[in-house]
């Protein structure tokens, strides 16, 4: 009996010795799980996907482009880019960037908007070649405002139809196009154009047909305020000013002035003089400055006003004296003047500026003394007289004074050299042809404010 039970302890423990021996040599990797509990699945890897991250639309699809991420340097180039290459698997796509990041290269939307104004006609090639990337919304936008301008106000209503919900488009961009398409809707005035220049240019390209068609018209005033309004828009509008455009529009200006502001019967505000036995115009404008202390005008300013050819008046004639203030406006960047009458636009020229390194100072200035055939005075050197040839000023000069009455040795002057109005090569000073200097020299008052701006 003690042996079977020797015996049988020896096979238990023979017995434990092995199945040990099997554990540790089929466990050497991680310990076993507990019974009972159940394997997580190991994670798959997300299948390829055979379509862009960012959808990229087509400008035939009504629904608004998704943008490319706010910190991609040039997301026009890369939807242009994921629209022509095959789609590549993306591993780990980010949620998709908020439509309202949706915006047109700045400068595609300012050549977009100067072609409305200058260029209408190209407008729809321009948003099928290098406007192509602008948004779909702001591409409805552009194709409205093109029908507002060119008269196709049918097309324009079905083009603004669902545009206010449209991604990129500006509530008072849709709202501007409702109540031009509505009946006797008004241009936009300067001062208060909206802050989208696809707008200001279509307000503009508006104000342009209108002024062409008073002046057809013989409607002095219409046309004179409409062709004003167009070239203070023009210089103050955020896409580069269009010389041709510029030099066109003062000349219908021109020519629409002389039968408003520089017509006794065109209707401005004035006050009447009449004129005395052994009057003058020099008289006669210190007579109506005794009576109207706020008053600053200029006998050529009078004369022109009135239309008269020379300095001879006749006892018993009443002249009209103009209320408004002369003031001019610069622009550097334009390399244009425009004489104004209150804010009217009365005349406009363009100019020469100051050469790199002498740049035209932008600032406020005062119509300082005013010289004719006025010699030519540098610094450390003898002056030159009027009509030698170093002397570069021409037959006139009008200098600026600083607004505490200091010299400030610039001014407007004409040239010998008409080949650089439209340049930048004078020393700072303002330079204009010699029949728009003598024109500028006659109707701009000492006093008269000038503001220039870059």
């Amino acid at each position: 009996m003690r042996t079977i039970l020797v015996l049988l302890v020896a096979g238990c423990l023979l017995w434990l010795v092995l199945h040990g021996l099997h554990n540790v040599r089929a466990g050497s990797g991680a310990p076993p799980e507990p019974a009972g509990v159940l394997l997580p699945t190991p994670p798959q890897a997300e299948p390829a996907t055979e379509t862009p991250a960012v959808p990229v639309k087509t400008h035939e699809d009504p629904r608004p482009a998704a943008a490319a991420p706010a910190h991609d340097p040039a997301p026009a180039a890369a939807a242009a880019a994921a629209h022509s290459a095959p789609a590549m698997p993306v591993a780990s796509p980010a949620a998709p960037p908020s439509p309202r990041q949706i915006s047109s290269s700045p400068a595609d939307e300012l050549a977009l908007a100067s072609l409305l104004l200058h260029h209408t006609d190209d407008v729809p090639s321009f948003l099928e070649g290098p406007g192509k990337s602008i948004a779909p919304g702001r591409r409805d936008l552009a194709l409205a405002l093109h029908r507002l301008v060119t008269g196709r106000e049918d097309e324009a209503r079905r083009l603004t139809e669902g545009l206010d919900a449209r991604e990129g488009v500006r509530v008072s961009e849709s709202s501007y196009l409702k109540q031009a398409l509505a009946a006797g809707g008004s241009p936009v005035p300067a001062a208060t154009r909206d802050e989208s220049p696809l707008i200001r240019a279509a307000a503009l390209a508006r104000v342009a047909r209108e002024g062409q068609q008073a002046l057809a018209a013989g409607k002095w005033r219409e046309a004179a305020l409409a062709y004003g309004e167009l070239l203070l828009g023009e210089v103050c509008a955020p896409w580069k000013s269009e010389r041709e455009s510029l030099a066109a529009w003062s000349e219908a200006l021109a020519r629409a002035q002389a039968g408003y502001r520089w017509n006794p019967d065109g209707g401005w505000s004035s006050i009447p003089v009449k004129v005395e036995s052994g009057d003058s115009l020099i008289s006669v404008r210190k007579r109506a400055i005794k009576e109207h202390a706020e008053l600053l005008v200029c006998t050529g300013e009078i004369a022109r006003a009135n239309g008269l050819r020379g300095e001879m008046i006749h006892p018993g004639r009443v002249l009209k004296v103009p209320l408004s203030r002369a003031n001019v406006l610069v622009d550097v960047d334009a390399r244009w003047a425009l004489y104004r009458l209150g804010t009217e636009v009365v005349a406009a020229w363009e100019i020469g500026v100051g050469k790199p390194g002498s740049e035209t100072p932008p600032g406020e200035y005062v119509v300082g003394e005013k010289t004719r055939e006025p010699p030519w005075f540098r610094p450390g050197h003898a002056p030159v007289p009027y009509g030698d040839p170093e002397n570069p000023l021409g037959t006139r000069w009008i200098a600026w004074q600083r607004p505490d009455g200091s010299s400030t040795g610039l001014g407007f002057h004409g040239t010998k050299d008409p080949g650089s109005i439209g340049e930048d090569q004078s020393q700072g000073c303002v330079r204009m042809r010699q029949a728009a200097i003598e024109e500028l020299f006659e109707i701009l008052p000492a006093g008269a404010a000038i503001t220039v701006q870059p």
